[in-house]
Protein backbone atom coordinates (compact mmCIF):
# COMPACT_ATOMS: atom_id res chain seq x y z
CA UNK A 1 0.00 0.00 0.00
CA UNK A 2 2.80 2.42 0.86
CA UNK A 3 4.49 1.77 -2.49
CA UNK A 4 1.23 2.21 -4.38
CA UNK A 5 0.48 5.47 -2.56
CA UNK A 6 3.94 6.82 -3.27
CA UNK A 7 4.31 5.79 -6.91
CA UNK A 8 0.82 5.39 -8.41
CA UNK A 9 -2.02 6.84 -6.34
CA UNK A 10 -2.06 9.71 -3.91
CA UNK A 11 -4.46 8.33 -1.35
CA UNK A 12 -4.84 8.69 2.39
CA UNK A 13 -3.99 6.52 5.36
CA UNK A 14 -7.75 6.24 5.95
CA UNK A 15 -8.17 4.53 2.58
CA UNK A 16 -5.20 2.25 3.25
CA UNK A 17 -6.76 1.21 6.56
CA UNK A 18 -10.14 0.52 4.92
CA UNK A 19 -8.58 -1.64 2.21
CA UNK A 20 -6.72 -3.73 4.79
CA UNK A 21 -9.87 -4.03 6.87
CA UNK A 22 -11.86 -5.13 3.81
CA UNK A 23 -9.46 -7.96 2.93
CA UNK A 24 -9.21 -9.20 6.52
CA UNK A 25 -12.94 -8.99 7.25
CA UNK A 26 -14.56 -12.26 8.35
CA UNK A 27 -17.97 -11.14 7.10
CA UNK A 28 -18.07 -12.52 3.57
CA UNK A 29 -20.90 -11.37 1.38
CA UNK A 30 -22.57 -9.43 4.19
CA UNK A 31 -23.40 -5.85 5.01
CA UNK A 32 -20.04 -5.09 6.63
CA UNK A 33 -17.91 -5.86 3.57
CA UNK A 34 -20.39 -4.17 1.25
CA UNK A 35 -20.28 -1.01 3.38
CA UNK A 36 -16.49 -1.09 3.43
CA UNK A 37 -16.36 -1.50 -0.33
CA UNK A 38 -18.72 1.45 -0.74
CA UNK A 39 -16.46 3.65 1.40
CA UNK A 40 -13.38 2.55 -0.55
CA UNK A 41 -15.01 3.33 -3.89
CA UNK A 42 -16.07 6.79 -2.73
CA UNK A 43 -12.65 7.63 -1.24
CA UNK A 44 -11.07 6.64 -4.55
CA UNK A 45 -13.38 9.14 -6.20
CA UNK A 46 -15.59 6.71 -8.07
CA UNK A 47 -19.13 7.95 -7.73
CA UNK A 48 -20.34 5.85 -10.65
CA UNK A 49 -23.45 4.07 -9.41
CA UNK A 50 -22.97 1.16 -11.79
CA UNK A 51 -19.68 0.30 -10.11
CA UNK A 52 -21.28 0.42 -6.68
CA UNK A 53 -24.14 -1.71 -7.96
CA UNK A 54 -21.68 -4.23 -9.41
CA UNK A 55 -19.91 -4.43 -6.06
CA UNK A 56 -23.17 -5.09 -4.23
CA UNK A 57 -24.10 -7.82 -6.71
CA UNK A 58 -20.76 -9.59 -6.37
CA UNK A 59 -20.74 -9.37 -2.57
CA UNK A 60 -24.34 -10.21 -1.77
CA UNK A 61 -25.70 -12.57 -4.42
CA UNK A 62 -25.01 -16.30 -4.62
CA UNK A 63 -23.35 -17.59 -7.79
CA UNK A 64 -26.41 -19.32 -9.20
CA UNK A 65 -28.42 -16.09 -9.07
CA UNK A 66 -25.85 -13.84 -10.70
CA UNK A 67 -24.98 -16.00 -13.69
CA UNK A 68 -24.79 -13.90 -16.82
CA UNK A 69 -21.77 -15.22 -18.69
CA UNK A 70 -19.65 -12.34 -19.97
CA UNK A 71 -16.70 -14.35 -21.29
CA UNK A 72 -15.77 -17.97 -21.92
CA UNK A 73 -12.75 -20.20 -22.46
CA UNK A 74 -13.59 -23.36 -24.36
CA UNK A 75 -11.02 -26.15 -24.15
CA UNK A 76 -11.27 -28.34 -27.24
CA UNK A 77 -8.33 -30.64 -26.47
CA UNK A 78 -6.77 -32.20 -23.40
CA UNK A 79 -3.43 -32.69 -25.09
CA UNK A 80 -0.50 -30.93 -26.72
CA UNK A 81 2.31 -31.80 -29.13
CA UNK A 82 4.86 -29.87 -27.09
CA UNK A 83 6.44 -30.61 -23.71
CA UNK A 84 7.02 -27.13 -22.32
CA UNK A 85 9.28 -27.27 -19.28
CA UNK A 86 7.04 -25.08 -17.11
CA UNK A 87 3.52 -26.10 -18.22
CA UNK A 88 1.21 -25.76 -15.20
CA UNK A 89 -1.16 -28.36 -16.67
CA UNK A 90 1.45 -30.75 -18.07
CA UNK A 91 -0.27 -30.07 -21.39
CA UNK A 92 -3.49 -31.86 -20.45
CA UNK A 93 -4.30 -31.46 -16.70
CA UNK A 94 -3.51 -35.16 -16.40
CA UNK A 95 -6.57 -35.99 -18.51
CA UNK A 96 -7.25 -37.26 -22.00
CA UNK A 97 -10.03 -36.29 -24.34
CA UNK A 98 -11.08 -34.13 -27.26
CA UNK A 99 -14.29 -32.18 -27.64
CA UNK A 100 -16.82 -33.54 -30.12
CA UNK A 101 -18.79 -31.35 -32.52
CA UNK A 102 -21.92 -32.15 -30.53
CA UNK A 103 -20.37 -30.99 -27.25
CA UNK A 104 -18.99 -27.89 -28.96
CA UNK A 105 -22.48 -27.04 -30.19
CA UNK A 106 -24.10 -27.66 -26.79
CA UNK A 107 -21.42 -25.58 -25.06
CA UNK A 108 -22.12 -22.55 -27.21
CA UNK A 109 -25.86 -22.97 -26.69
CA UNK A 110 -25.30 -23.13 -22.91
CA UNK A 111 -23.31 -19.88 -23.09
CA UNK A 112 -25.99 -18.26 -25.23
CA UNK A 113 -28.78 -19.30 -22.87
CA UNK A 114 -26.89 -18.01 -19.81
CA UNK A 115 -25.40 -14.73 -21.01
CA UNK A 116 -28.38 -12.59 -20.07
CA UNK A 117 -28.15 -9.05 -21.46
CA UNK A 118 -24.41 -9.25 -22.07
CA UNK A 119 -23.48 -6.87 -24.89
CA UNK A 120 -19.93 -8.14 -25.47
CA UNK A 121 -18.72 -11.74 -25.48
CA UNK A 122 -15.04 -12.62 -25.47
CA UNK A 123 -14.73 -16.26 -26.41
CA UNK A 124 -11.34 -18.00 -26.33
CA UNK A 125 -10.73 -21.37 -27.96
CA UNK A 126 -8.03 -23.04 -25.87
CA UNK A 127 -6.25 -26.34 -25.16
CA UNK A 128 -3.85 -28.05 -24.74
CA UNK A 129 -3.06 -27.08 -28.27
CA UNK A 130 -6.37 -25.98 -29.83
CA UNK A 131 -5.26 -26.62 -33.43
CA UNK A 132 -5.13 -30.34 -32.65
CA UNK A 133 -8.93 -30.41 -32.79
CA UNK A 134 -10.03 -28.22 -35.67
CA UNK A 135 -13.36 -30.03 -35.99
CA UNK A 136 -14.52 -28.69 -32.61
CA UNK A 137 -12.68 -25.40 -33.19
CA UNK A 138 -14.67 -24.78 -36.36
CA UNK A 139 -17.96 -25.82 -34.76
CA UNK A 140 -17.44 -23.43 -31.85
CA UNK A 141 -16.68 -20.58 -34.26
CA UNK A 142 -19.66 -21.44 -36.45
CA UNK A 143 -22.13 -21.75 -33.57
CA UNK A 144 -20.85 -18.62 -31.84
CA UNK A 145 -21.31 -16.59 -35.00
CA UNK A 146 -24.81 -17.96 -35.56
CA UNK A 147 -26.11 -17.88 -31.99
CA UNK A 148 -24.23 -15.10 -30.21
CA UNK A 149 -23.14 -12.59 -32.83
CA UNK A 150 -26.33 -12.75 -34.87
CA UNK A 151 -28.32 -12.16 -31.67
CA UNK A 152 -26.80 -8.70 -31.54
CA UNK A 153 -23.91 -9.30 -29.16
CA UNK A 154 -20.43 -8.09 -30.12
CA UNK A 155 -18.45 -11.32 -30.44
CA UNK A 156 -14.66 -11.48 -30.14
CA UNK A 157 -13.20 -14.88 -31.03
CA UNK A 158 -9.58 -15.55 -30.15
CA UNK A 159 -7.09 -18.35 -29.64
CA UNK A 160 -3.49 -18.95 -28.63
CA UNK A 161 -1.44 -21.57 -30.46
CA UNK A 162 2.07 -22.91 -30.05
CA UNK A 163 2.56 -22.12 -33.74
CA UNK A 164 3.78 -25.52 -34.92
CA UNK A 165 0.63 -26.81 -36.63
CA UNK A 166 -0.41 -24.16 -39.15
CA UNK A 167 -1.59 -25.48 -42.52
CA UNK A 168 -3.86 -24.40 -45.37
CA UNK A 169 -7.01 -25.89 -43.84
CA UNK A 170 -6.86 -24.52 -40.30
CA UNK A 171 -5.61 -21.14 -41.53
CA UNK A 172 -8.64 -20.88 -43.83
CA UNK A 173 -11.04 -21.69 -40.97
CA UNK A 174 -9.43 -19.14 -38.66
CA UNK A 175 -9.45 -16.50 -41.39
CA UNK A 176 -13.04 -17.18 -42.46
CA UNK A 177 -14.41 -16.83 -38.90
CA UNK A 178 -12.23 -13.85 -38.03
CA UNK A 179 -10.50 -15.52 -35.09
CA UNK A 180 -7.75 -13.37 -33.58
CA UNK A 181 -4.62 -15.46 -33.00
CA UNK A 182 -1.68 -15.23 -30.65
CA UNK A 183 1.45 -17.34 -31.11
CA UNK A 184 3.45 -18.57 -28.11
CA UNK A 185 7.19 -17.99 -28.48
CA UNK A 186 9.52 -17.70 -25.52
CA UNK A 187 12.60 -16.30 -27.22
CA UNK A 188 14.03 -15.01 -30.46
CA UNK A 189 17.03 -17.25 -29.75
CA UNK A 190 16.54 -20.76 -31.07
CA UNK A 191 18.37 -22.62 -28.30
CA UNK A 192 16.43 -20.83 -25.54
CA UNK A 193 13.04 -21.33 -27.19
CA UNK A 194 13.74 -24.98 -27.93
CA UNK A 195 14.85 -25.60 -24.36
CA UNK A 196 11.70 -24.06 -22.87
CA UNK A 197 9.24 -25.31 -25.51
CA UNK A 198 10.54 -28.60 -26.96
CA UNK A 199 8.58 -31.01 -29.11
CA UNK A 200 7.42 -34.15 -27.34
CA UNK A 201 9.21 -36.12 -30.04
CA UNK A 202 12.41 -34.07 -29.62
CA UNK A 203 13.19 -34.65 -33.30
CA UNK A 204 12.94 -31.08 -34.53
CA UNK A 205 13.53 -27.48 -33.54
CA UNK A 206 10.17 -26.01 -32.61
CA UNK A 207 11.64 -22.56 -33.21
CA UNK A 208 12.60 -23.41 -36.79
CA UNK A 209 9.21 -25.02 -37.35
CA UNK A 210 7.38 -21.90 -36.17
CA UNK A 211 9.61 -19.58 -38.19
CA UNK A 212 8.99 -21.61 -41.35
CA UNK A 213 5.20 -21.63 -40.85
CA UNK A 214 5.12 -17.93 -39.97
CA UNK A 215 6.75 -17.14 -43.29
CA UNK A 216 3.91 -19.02 -45.00
CA UNK A 217 0.84 -18.21 -42.91
CA UNK A 218 1.55 -15.07 -40.87
CA UNK A 219 -0.20 -12.68 -43.24
CA UNK A 220 -3.12 -14.94 -44.17
CA UNK A 221 -3.95 -15.77 -40.54
CA UNK A 222 -3.15 -12.24 -39.34
CA UNK A 223 -0.65 -13.57 -36.81
CA UNK A 224 0.35 -10.24 -35.30
CA UNK A 225 0.48 -11.12 -31.59
CA UNK A 226 3.02 -13.14 -29.62
CA UNK A 227 2.80 -14.46 -26.06
CA UNK A 228 6.07 -14.70 -24.13
CA UNK A 229 6.23 -16.59 -20.85
CA UNK A 230 9.06 -15.01 -18.87
CA UNK A 231 11.18 -17.44 -16.85
CA UNK A 232 14.60 -17.32 -15.19
CA UNK A 233 15.94 -18.65 -18.51
CA UNK A 234 14.70 -15.82 -20.75
CA UNK A 235 14.76 -12.58 -18.79
CA UNK A 236 16.19 -10.51 -21.68
CA UNK A 237 12.78 -8.91 -22.22
CA UNK A 238 14.00 -5.76 -23.97
CA UNK A 239 16.07 -7.71 -26.48
CA UNK A 240 13.15 -10.02 -27.26
CA UNK A 241 10.86 -7.03 -27.76
CA UNK A 242 13.15 -5.46 -30.34
CA UNK A 243 13.40 -8.71 -32.30
CA UNK A 244 9.69 -9.60 -32.18
CA UNK A 245 8.64 -6.10 -33.24
CA UNK A 246 11.17 -6.29 -36.08
CA UNK A 247 9.60 -9.62 -37.08
CA UNK A 248 6.35 -7.76 -37.72
CA UNK A 249 4.41 -8.51 -34.55
CA UNK A 250 2.09 -5.74 -33.36
CA UNK A 251 1.27 -6.95 -29.84
CA UNK A 252 3.65 -8.51 -27.30
CA UNK A 253 2.17 -10.13 -24.20
CA UNK A 254 4.73 -10.73 -21.44
CA UNK A 255 3.67 -12.80 -18.42
CA UNK A 256 5.83 -14.28 -15.68
CA UNK A 257 5.87 -18.05 -15.34
CA UNK A 258 3.57 -19.75 -12.82
CA UNK A 259 5.21 -22.97 -11.74
CA UNK A 260 6.03 -24.92 -8.59
CA UNK A 261 9.27 -26.22 -10.12
CA UNK A 262 12.39 -25.01 -8.33
CA UNK A 263 14.19 -24.11 -11.57
CA UNK A 264 11.39 -21.71 -12.48
CA UNK A 265 11.23 -19.77 -9.22
CA UNK A 266 12.48 -16.19 -9.49
CA UNK A 267 15.14 -15.16 -6.97
CA UNK A 268 15.44 -11.68 -5.47
CA UNK A 269 18.31 -11.05 -7.89
CA UNK A 270 16.13 -12.19 -10.81
CA UNK A 271 13.42 -9.74 -9.83
CA UNK A 272 15.94 -6.88 -9.87
CA UNK A 273 16.98 -7.95 -13.36
CA UNK A 274 13.34 -7.99 -14.49
CA UNK A 275 12.75 -4.51 -13.10
CA UNK A 276 15.63 -3.14 -15.18
CA UNK A 277 14.45 -5.06 -18.23
CA UNK A 278 10.96 -3.59 -17.97
CA UNK A 279 12.50 -0.13 -17.69
CA UNK A 280 14.43 -0.82 -20.91
CA UNK A 281 11.23 -2.11 -22.50
CA UNK A 282 9.45 1.12 -21.56
CA UNK A 283 12.20 3.11 -23.30
CA UNK A 284 11.83 0.94 -26.41
CA UNK A 285 8.07 1.51 -26.47
CA UNK A 286 8.48 5.27 -26.09
CA UNK A 287 11.04 5.39 -28.89
CA UNK A 288 9.02 3.25 -31.29
CA UNK A 289 5.77 5.11 -30.58
CA UNK A 290 7.62 8.34 -31.29
CA UNK A 291 8.63 6.85 -34.64
CA UNK A 292 4.94 6.11 -35.40
CA UNK A 293 5.54 2.36 -35.08
CA UNK A 294 2.17 0.62 -34.55
CA UNK A 295 2.44 -1.50 -31.42
CA UNK A 296 0.90 -2.67 -28.19
CA UNK A 297 2.42 -4.37 -25.17
CA UNK A 298 1.15 -6.11 -22.06
CA UNK A 299 1.58 -5.27 -19.24
CA UNK A 300 3.17 -1.85 -19.79
CA UNK A 301 0.73 -0.30 -22.25
CA UNK A 302 -2.42 -2.24 -21.43
CA UNK A 303 -2.67 -0.66 -17.99
CA UNK A 304 -1.85 2.94 -18.87
CA UNK A 305 -5.39 3.84 -19.91
CA UNK A 306 -6.71 2.35 -16.68
CA UNK A 307 -4.26 4.43 -14.66
CA UNK A 308 -5.00 7.57 -16.67
CA UNK A 309 -8.71 7.31 -15.88
CA UNK A 310 -8.04 6.10 -12.30
CA UNK A 311 -9.93 2.85 -12.81
CA UNK A 312 -8.83 0.21 -10.28
CA UNK A 313 -8.08 -3.35 -11.31
CA UNK A 314 -10.72 -4.74 -8.99
CA UNK A 315 -10.22 -8.46 -9.64
CA UNK A 316 -7.13 -10.48 -10.45
CA UNK A 317 -9.06 -12.81 -12.73
CA UNK A 318 -12.35 -12.89 -14.59
CA UNK A 319 -14.13 -15.51 -12.49
CA UNK A 320 -15.92 -13.02 -10.17
CA UNK A 321 -17.13 -11.23 -13.30
CA UNK A 322 -18.76 -14.37 -14.69
CA UNK A 323 -16.05 -15.58 -17.02
CA UNK A 324 -16.21 -19.38 -17.13
CA UNK A 325 -14.16 -22.18 -18.68
CA UNK A 326 -15.55 -25.30 -20.38
CA UNK A 327 -13.58 -28.52 -20.89
CA UNK A 328 -13.83 -31.12 -23.70
CA UNK A 329 -16.53 -33.03 -21.80
CA UNK A 330 -18.68 -29.97 -21.18
CA UNK A 331 -17.68 -29.62 -17.53
CA UNK A 332 -17.49 -26.06 -16.17
CA UNK A 333 -14.57 -24.54 -14.24
CA UNK A 334 -13.58 -21.06 -13.00
CA UNK A 335 -10.83 -20.73 -15.64
CA UNK A 336 -8.46 -22.70 -17.86
CA UNK A 337 -5.81 -22.87 -15.12
CA UNK A 338 -8.19 -24.61 -12.71
CA UNK A 339 -9.49 -27.49 -14.82
CA UNK A 340 -8.93 -29.96 -12.00
CA UNK A 341 -11.78 -31.98 -10.51
CA UNK A 342 -11.73 -30.18 -7.16
CA UNK A 343 -12.57 -26.89 -8.90
CA UNK A 344 -15.41 -28.22 -11.04
CA UNK A 345 -18.49 -25.97 -10.94
CA UNK A 346 -20.97 -28.01 -12.94
CA UNK A 347 -21.75 -29.22 -16.45
CA UNK A 348 -23.47 -27.83 -19.55
CA UNK A 349 -26.26 -30.41 -19.12
CA UNK A 350 -26.92 -29.96 -15.38
CA UNK A 351 -25.86 -26.33 -15.08
CA UNK A 352 -23.83 -24.79 -12.26
CA UNK A 353 -23.79 -26.59 -8.91
CA UNK A 354 -25.88 -24.67 -6.41
CA UNK A 355 -23.42 -25.44 -3.65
Amino acid sequence: FTTARKHIFDYSEELECLIKQYYTSNTTGGVERSALADKIIRLFGYEDESRIKLNEQVMNRPLVEQIAIKGAQVNVMYGCNLACKYCFADGDHGKRGRMTKETACRTIHFIKENMGQTNVMNLSVIGGEPLLNMEAFEEISKQAKANIEQAGTDLFLNTTSNGTLWNDDNTAIIHDYGVKCMVSMDSHEEHVHDYLRPSKHKTQSTYQNIKMLLDTYKQQAELNSVHITVTPFNMNISEMAEHFYDMGFYHLHFSEVQSDLADFQFTVADIEVLKKEYEKLAEILIRRIGEDFPLNCHPLLSGLNRLHHRRPHTFKCGSPLNVLAFDPEGDIYPCDMLMWERYKLGNIDSGLDKG
